[in-house]
């Protein structure tokens, strides 16, 4: 078993141990609460059981979620009693946590990854990618109609030779080993907490405009997932190739490539060359990549507008309540940020980039055309043929 995986099995272990108290028991609606409003804000006429919201919400726990024919809005009659019996102060303390609340999304998305980013360590290293996708809790992302090219997060950069220079213990492969389980454990770490914090806003709070669900904090912290896989796909149809040491038998030298930068857009830069680097060789993006990577862009504003949707109308929280739990979202994007730099920093030390006219011997090539058009000519190849001339035969199709 590989040290990856190894620390997979770790992480998730201590995931499901973290996770496992919390799914255990699903509370109903009105039975849990944050401190400080549970304490302070909650209405008497709410804690004492002869009172009017208390007799309501009995009433809804005994119908359900539809209710009975006479009142199938249970649920919403709790919510307005309790509004209209929160004193005036703590309406005041309502607003202020939902004005932080719905600028949530948006902050974290300024701290977790970028689609690109994501999707370039998704290259090396797809479970950790998927992982950190997650912990993120959104992505940052680009401007519709612009290609954010993810092979331009691993060219060399001041950030990235900071970094590596300043950590020179990290750049031992023994240490590599002990970082990259503790990057496993960690994004798990992230993950759980994310999970556990969305479980948490769907019991404690109400949601305004949907009173007797629960899954909508879940469901949108699910959502990075579903753009990650979108947007690996559109890099998948991207034509490349990857092969192993420098391009002469001269291991160091500096040479004017022509290499792809951010905005997907070909220029001429100087970079040195390393021994026994390997080389990233891409043509230029076909229009199905851009296409889904537009789509990938707009699908993660819509899932920060759905964010701020939601986060925005989570009733009962103080500023109290909601400051600790905006810190431990913003933590996990952090730590997923960091984790995502330091990766990409050694992909760009182990990785040159070059943008070439024609993959014809420029190593092995790595996109979803190239094995769709492999299998497609093997099913018209006759059935008696050998499979070593057959072998032969795709490969010489190929090279040609």
């Amino acid at each position: 078993m590989t040290v990856s995986r190894r620390a997979f099995v770790v992480g998730f272990t201590i995931l499901i141990q973290l996770l496992h108290p919390v799914i255990a028991i699903v509370p109903k609606k009105y039975q849990l609460w944050f401190p400080d409003w549970g304490y302070y804000l909650l209405p008497l006429s709410f804690k004492d059981n002869n009172g009017r919201c208390a007799k309501l919400v009995n009433n809804y726990w005994r119908d359900g979620p539809t209710g009975s024919l006479d009142k199938p809005w249970s649920c919403s009659l709790v919510l307005d009693c309790i509004l209209q019996d929160t004193p005036e102060h703590g309406s005041q303390m309502l607003s202020a946590s939902l004005v932080l609340l719905g600028l949530t999304p948006t902050v974290l998305s300024s701290l977790g990854m970028s689609v690109a980013e994501a999707t370039m360590l998704s290259f090396e290293l797809p479970l950790l990618s998927t992982l950190l996708s997650f912990g993120s809790v959104v992505v940052y992302p680009s401007r519709i109609l612009v290609y954010d090219d993810p092979v331009g997060t691993v060219l060399p950069s001041p950030n990235t030779s900071t970094l590596l220079s300043l950590l020179p213990l990290i750049r031992q492969p023994k240490t590599r080993k002990l970082i990259r389980v503790i990057e496993y454990v960690a994004a798990l770490g992230a993950v759980a907490n994310v999970f556990y914090m969305s479980l948490e806003l769907g019991w404690r709070t109400i949601l305004s405009w949907d009173c007797d669900s629960s899954y909508l904090p879940l469901l949108w912290v699910l959502l990075p997932g579903v753009i990650h896989l979108i947007s690996i796909f559109s890099f998948l149809l991207r034509p490349k190739a990857v092969s192993g040491g420098a391009h002469d038998a001269s291991s160091q030298r500096t040479a004017t490539t022509k290499v792809l930068p951010r905005d997907g857009t070909q220029g001429q830069k100087s970079q040195g060359l390393r021994s026994g680097a390997e080389t990233i060789c891409t043509l230029h993006p076909t229009r199905w990549t851009l296409l889904i990577d537009s789509i990938v862009s707009g699908v993660a504003v819509g899932h920060i507008m759905f964010g701020t949707l939601i986060f925005s109308s989570l009733m009962f929280m103080t500023v109290k309540d909601t400051v600790p739990v905006i810190f431990r979202f913003g933590m996990s994007a952090v730590i997923c940020r960091i984790i995502s730099w330091n990766e990409l920093a050694w992909m760009s030390e182990k990785y040159r980039v070059e943008c070439v006219d024609s993959l014809e011997g420029k190593g092995r090539r790595i996109y979803v055309a190239e094995g769709w058009w492999r299998w497609r000519h093997d099913m018209q190849l006759k059935p008696g043929k050998k499979r070593s001339e057959r072998d032969r035969n795709v490969d010489s199709s190929a090279s040609a």
